[in-house]
């Protein structure tokens, strides 16, 4: 399926086992081993929680002991829709994506900016999903496509994309202190990029075991 046409031309390939993607259990055990492959975003050993009955979080961190929780940002509508194999997973990777891919930031119009950001899905989905964290817990979106233009050496320095400009309202709202977020998504390269977004730190890791559920390529389009 194609996601976006325009100076890129990004195609997806599903499997049919995305939807158990969408499971916490499979989601989160991609997280942990993505967490334990970095040096740089997250640079210590984490141990993932089994029993979360009373409603523990889902790593530690095993020198500082702090805490993480992975979110999928998806809608509890979107989720029972994709996983219950009558929702059409092809068509709301194609509307998530394009709305990333449609986003502008332009600092001079900051007032109409926030309340352009306050309208979208993505925004309304992580700051619910933040709202239900613990003020001790980080927070890590697990984000399996590719929702940002990235890649490994892509001038990203001051740059703000969606994913910096929900941060940054959302920061305004909770005054996260040192509560960290973070995101890992799909860069253009297929590599995964491991994101904290308030200190904007970087990390592409090869990762192929996300392939089993989901792949893009994307060609760059140079008559654009």
């Amino acid at each position: 399926m194609i996601l976006w046409q325009n100076y890129y031309l990004i195609k997806s390939s599903i499997d049919v086992r995305f939807g158990d993607l969408l499971k916490s259990s499979n989601y989160e055990s991609l997280v942990g081993q993505l967490m334990n492959k970095s040096e740089v975003v997250f640079p210590h050993g984490y141990v993932h929680q089994e029993e979360q009955s009373s409603g523990q979080c889902d790593y530690i961190d095993s020198i500082t002991g702090e805490k993480f929780d992975a979110k999928l940002p998806l809608s509890r509508k979107d989720g029972k829709q994709i996983g219950s194999n009558k929702g059409n997973v092809g068509n709301f990777s194609k509307i998530m994506y394009q709305e990333a891919a449609e986003f502008r930031f332009h600092p001079e119009h900051m007032a109409s900016h926030d309340s352009l950001v306050k309208d979208l899905s993505l925004y309304k989905i992580m700051k619910d999903l933040i709202a239900k964290t613990k003020p001790d817990e980080h927070v890590v979106f697990f984000i399996p496509y590719p929702i940002v233009i990235d890649f490994t050496g892509f001038p990203l320095s001051g740059a703000v994309d969606i994913l910096k400009a929900i941060y940054r309202l959302l920061n305004k709202e909770f005054e996260f202190g040192e509560k960290q977020i973070y995101a890992i998504y799909v860069a253009y390269d297929k590599k995964v990029v491991l994101r904290n977004l308030g200190k904007d730190k970087r990390e592409y890791i090869e990762f192929d075991e996300l392939k089993r559920f989901v792949d893009y390529e994307v060609t760059t389009l140079t008559n654009q």
